[in-house]
């Protein structure tokens, strides 16, 4: 069956979305800034260009992936800087004895450690999620960057505070 040149195409389903989106609002063509109020094709009428909605989750999952990214890569660079801490100390120990504020200083060091462990898994959960395309709750995003913010605070507390002893 041949089509009829002078018969529309059934409309798509992003004709639909947009019709819906369009109706009732003045929103301009992003390449001629045409009104496209009430328009009922994706196709805009003066310049031809396609348009297509785009869910801000979807944003929103690209910006999560590179903030978490970028945790792991700092919890990581953290976890491995705990890591040689404690290899220069336990390799020192034998030649100077026990340092004084040790003790201390290595239950400051352990408990970090278990903290940038946990970091890393929640990140990399959070970033097995957003592999899958599957929406990232901004929440949860903030409370891993707010939960470092914290511990750093709370290690440069605890660090003055043993220097003064």
């Amino acid at each position: 069956m041949q089509q009829d040149q002078n018969s529309n195409p059934p409309p798509s389903h992003n004709d639909a979305m947009i019709t819906l989106f369009l109706k009732d609002r003045d929103e301009p063509c992003p390449s001629c800034g045409y009104n496209r109020r009430d328009g009922t094709t994706s196709t805009c009428p003066e310049c031809g260009s396609q348009l297509e909605l785009v869910s801000a989750d979807q944003n929103y999952t690209k910006l999560a992936k590179y903030i978490l990214m970028l945790i792991w890569i700092g919890a990581s660079l953290q976890l491995l800087s705990n890591l040689m801490s404690w290899a220069q100390y336990i390799l020192a120990f034998p030649l100077i004895g026990m340092p004084t504020g040790y003790v201390p200083y290595l239950i400051a060091q352990s408990i970090s450690s278990i903290f940038w462990v946990s970091i890393l898994i929640l990140a990399a959960r959070r970033w097995r999620c957003a592999r899958r395309n599957e929406p990232i709750a901004v929440r949860a995003v903030l409370a891993l960057m707010f939960s470092i913010l914290g511990f750093r605070f709370a290690s440069m507390v605890f660090s003055t505070v043993m220097q003064l002893f």
